[in-house]
């Protein structure tokens, strides 16, 4: 976190801040639309919130889950995971009129 600007700790404080405030089994999930241009620092963002969760993956007794996906395969790839369409399963054939 170190190397994160002023707009990436605050996502990254509230990640934690959302994985260890609560005491219930059933919290809300946590919900982030990143967007912005190129070298902003989005997989950045991405990788930070991916290794919080790794490191919070059992907080008493709850277990945190995440699915990492991407909408094009290059910024897939530069995360380490799937397309949004690889990861639920959907053809891409069966998408196209």
């Amino acid at each position: 976190m170190r190397r994160a600007n002023e707009e990436q700790r605050e996502i990254l404080f509230h990640t934690m801040h959302h994985l260890i405030s609560t005491d219930e089994p059933m919290r809300e999930p946590l919900l982030i639309y990143l967007t912005g241009p190129a070298g902003s620092g989005k997989t950045f963002v991405i990788k930070g919130i991916m290794g919080i969760y790794n490191r919070f993956s059992d907080t008493d007794g709850i277990f945190n889950a995440y699915i990492a996906c991407a909408s094009t395969g290059k910024a897939a790839t530069a995360i380490g995971c799937s397309t949004v369409h690889s990861a639920l399963s959907i053809s891409l054939s069966r998408l196209m009129f």
